[in-house]
């Protein structure tokens, strides 16, 4: 009977300390996991998402407001190096330091008629210009560009002269009124670069845009006619003639010219500042 029951006491011990390993088993297993999975968050953070600048953009050239002018451009990325803009360029009636200049002119070949009628000019423009905008990288829209462009531009100068209507008055000089109306259509190519940030600001230098136009000048002044006799109205072609460059006609309506040409222009160069969205 004792040899059993020493027996038994063995086993209980034995089962005693089987438990107490099976714990310390258990626990380190479990502190090796936490540690393991502690070190793997390290290792291996998450990576960052590469920001995606928004595909439009809406810009104000900063350089045509020095001339009186206001310039918007939208532009909208259409693929990975290509985009479109749409630009509207719009000048209020308002005075032209050239036509001071030219007014104030001491050169001898204007004459005082052809002074009078610059000091008095001002000058209105509307501009459209669609383009693509093809950039070097698969940045679109930011990075180095070439953009062809189509462009459409009125300017309308209306001006004042003296003549004189001999058939009422041969000495009481007279004011009448005129204006010249050109309309460019032209194509081209700009070179520029544009700059995004992640907060939505953009800035798109213009360096060079060179193009070819097709101008067409037209000159129109009413004038009663039937005051006039021949000496009047030759002598209000010549001074029309000598300032806006255009053959001038007269009929009973009055005075008119026009006159179509080719000519190479370049886009100013300019700073535009805008929104990214």
């Amino acid at each position: 009977m004792k040899r059993y029951i020493n027996s038994y006491l063995l086993l209980r011990n034995n089962y005693k300390v089987m438990k107490k390993l099976f714990l310390l088993f258990c626990l380190t297993t479990f502190t090796l996991t936490s540690f393991a999975q502690t070190q793997s968050k390290i290792i291996r953070p998450k990576k960052e998402k590469a920001y995606v600048y928004p595909s439009s953009i809406i810009k104000i050239n900063t350089t045509s407001l020095l001339f009186k002018t206001v310039a918007v451009q939208y532009e909208r990325k259409l693929a990975s190096k290509w985009s479109f803009a749409l630009g509207v360029l719009y000048r209020p009636s308002s005075k032209l330091l050239m036509y001071d200049a030219m007014a104030e002119s001491t050169q001898s070949y204007l004459t005082p008629n052809a002074k009078y009628a610059y000091s008095t000019m001002k000058l209105s423009r509307l501009a459209i210009t669609p383009e693509f905008k093809f950039f070097f990288k698969k940045t679109a829209p930011r990075g180095l560009y070439l953009s062809p462009f189509f462009r459409y531009r009125r300017d309308v100068t209306p001006f004042d002269f003296k003549y004189f209507a001999s058939n009422i008055s041969a000495t009481n000089e007279k004011t009448g009124t005129a204006k010249i109306t050109d309309r460019n259509i032209g194509v081209g190519v700009l070179f520029g670069l544009q700059i995004l940030s992640k907060n939505k600001l953009a800035v798109d230098f213009w360096f060079l845009g060179p193009g070819l136009t097709n101008a067409k000048s037209s000159v129109s002044s009413k004038l009663n006619t039937s005051e006039l006799n021949q000496i009047d109205k030759n002598s209000i072609s010549t001074d029309l003639e000598e300032i806006t460059s255009v053959a001038i006609k007269n009929d009973n309506n009055g005075f008119f010219g026009s006159s179509t040409g080719y000519s190479f222009y370049f886009r100013m160069i300019g700073v535009n500042i805008g929104y990214n969205f």
